[in-house]
């Protein structure tokens, strides 16, 4: 079996509307008990919430008769976090 890239692989998330740099930023080996839990909880939260804006703005995309493309929801949603909106 050959492995994929990291090129390939951030391709194939960002089509399921997974951020690779999130999952990629994410460190839990020298964690445990406790510390593990709440590092996980808020990554996961983060990772809900970044999934949740891709989502939302696909539907907002979908609603007004476009056809998003992941590169696009990318720009709208960095679009929004710079305006604070």
């Amino acid at each position: 079996m050959e492995w994929a890239d990291a090129s390939a692989i951030a391709t194939r998330l960002k089509s399921h509307l997974i951020s690779f740099d999130l999952l990629l930023k994410a460190q839990y080996a020298d964690l445990d008990g406790a510390a593990l839990k709440e590092k996980l909880t808020k990554d996961f939260d983060e990772f809900m919430r970044d999934r949740a804006g891709l989502v939302v703005t696909a539907m907002e995309f979908l609603a007004s008769g476009g056809s998003p493309s992941i590169e696009a929801l990318q720009q709208r949603i960095s679009t929004k976090e710079s305006v604070g909106a």
